[in-house]
Formats: C-alpha cells, structure tokens, sequence
C-alpha cells in the first residue's frame, strides 16, 4: 500500500485540514498550552468529523441535485465553505455551547484557568469596551491611588 498516491493524498487533506484549522482556531480561544500535533492527531480528526457533520445537508444537496457537475463555481464555493468556514466557525460554536449554563452544568469548563476565565467574560476590564470603561473610570483610578499614594 503506498500512501503517496494522489487518491490517498487527497483523502488525508480532506480529513485532516478542517480539523486542522478548528484546532489552531480553538486554541487561539482557549487560552492554554502550546499543543503538540503529533498527540493531538485524534482531536483533529474528532474536529473534522464534527465539522462535516455540520456541513452534512450543504454536502448532500450538493451530490443530490448535481450542482457538482453542472454549476463549478458553486462547488468550488461550497468546498471553501466546507473546508476553510465552517471550520472556523464551529470552534466558536462549541464554546459557546459550552458556556451555556444548561451544558455547563453536566461539563468541565473549556477554559483551564480562573484567570483565564476572568479575562474572557465580555464584562472584563479587557476586552470590548474596555477603552470606554478606562475612560470613565481612570479619574477615580488616580484619585484612589493618590489618596493611598499620600496617607502612606
């Protein structure tokens, strides 16, 4: 069996690259350890299936209606959607499946760290609107450090 044939080749490109990418775009959501590929070849393939069972009903009307053969730009459009969108998106999706409190009850919180978490929540002092809320409060900042500042 040679695993450089075009078919074969092909195949794994397919299986593996969406996973690939929900993976890289998972771990730049979750703050965490550097992850190495070569233990995580499982996640990605996990990632891939839960990526195609997503893209399942565009997938299938494709072949049903044969759009593949007869419309190539949309089965172009529709492979960019496959492999590189919905990657991208579901990623995303899941943690905020997760972060439900209805889910969350029955699992582990993605994020390893409290800290972490902290600075997650859209309601941190990092994040959106954290210039306006710097803004609106860094006169009671300095007004609270000097104060400290001079009674020590």
């Amino acid at each position: 069996m040679n695993i450089w044939n075009t078919d074969k080749l092909i195949l794994f490109i397919i299986v593996f690259f969406p996973g690939f990418v929900s993976l890289k775009v998972y771990d730049l959501f979750v703050p965490g350890y550097r992850r190495d590929l070569s233990k995580s070849f499982f996640d990605v393939i996990a990632y891939s299936v839960i990526n195609f069972a997503l893209a399942l009903p565009l997938i299938y009307w494709i072949h049903s209606q044969g759009i593949l053969y007869d419309h190539g730009w949309v089965a172009v459009m529709a492979l960019i959607f496959v492999m590189i969108i919905v990657p991208t998106v579901s990623p995303f999706l899941i943690l905020k499946i997760f972060s439900l409190p209805v889910v969350a009850r029955f699992i582990l919180h993605p994020i390893p760290k409290p800290w972490d978490y902290f600075f997650w929540k859209e309601n941190s002092m990092v994040g959106h609107g954290a210039s306006e809320r710097w803004s609106k409060n860094r006169w009671k900042i300095r007004q609270q450090f000097f104060c400290i500042f001079i009674s020590e």
